[in-house]
């Protein structure tokens, strides 16, 4: 009996498409997979109608900004998400605040 091929496929979600296109390099993408990566319908519809993207960080400035929550809670957050295995682009709320 011959060894039957299995081809994986790799998801790609709208956080990494978002990622890339934001650089201008969603092209990295198919170069590093050739033409295995893949998504889902929904998430190439997320893609294609140009949502608003703001992230993890973005939503923690915006709840300081709004008087949602204070600017040490925040960070307090941050550092519980990071702990979390998050991994942010910044370590310190602070720096984004000002």
């Amino acid at each position: 009996m011959g060894k039957s091929l299995t081809v994986r496929k790799i998801y790609i979600d709208n956080t990494i498409l978002t990622n890339f296109a934001l650089v201008g390099r969603p092209d990295l993408i198919l170069s590093l997979w050739s033409d295995i990566p893949c998504t889902t319908r929904s998430v190439m519809e997320e893609y294609q109608i140009g949502l608003i993207v703001i992230g993890t960080v973005g939503i923690l400035v915006r709840c300081v900004k709004k008087g949602l929550i204070g600017r040490a809670n925040a960070q307090t957050l941050l550092e519980n998400m990071i702990a979390k295995n998050y991994h942010s682009p910044v370590s310190n709320l602070f720096d984004v605040l000002d």
